[in-house]
C-alpha cells in the first residue's frame, strides 16, 4: 500500500498478542475504550506489554462523528 500524503507513511507491524475492542463514536470519547481495556486486563490478570495503538476503520470525513469506528489494541506482555 502507498499513500500520497507526505505527512503519512505505511508500516508493517510485527504480529503480537493483543486485547482489543472497537470504539464507535467521536475521537473525543476514545478514552472510554482505553479505560475498558485496562479494566478488562486487570479483571483477567493480563499485563500490557507495549504502547496501545488505534486502527481507523472509517473515514471521519465521510461518516458522522457518532458513527466513526476505531479499533483500539493493547499489546499483551509475557
Amino acid at each position: 500500500m502507498t499513500v500520497t500524503d507526505p505527512g503519512m507513511e505505511v508500516k508493517n507491524l510485527s504480529a503480537m498478542r493483543v486485547v482489543s475492542l472497537v470504539h464507535k463514536g467521536p475521537y473525543e470519547t476514545i478514552d472510554r475504550a482505553y479505560a475498558r481495556l485496562a479494566e478488562y486486563a486487570a479483571t483477567n490478570g493480563l499485563r500490557f506489554g507495549g504502547p496501545m495503538r488505534d486502527l481507523y476503520l472509517s473515514d471521519p470525513n465521510r461518516v458522522p462523528k457518532d458513527e466513526i469506528m476505531t479499533e483500539v489494541q493493547a499489546p499483551l506482555g509475557e
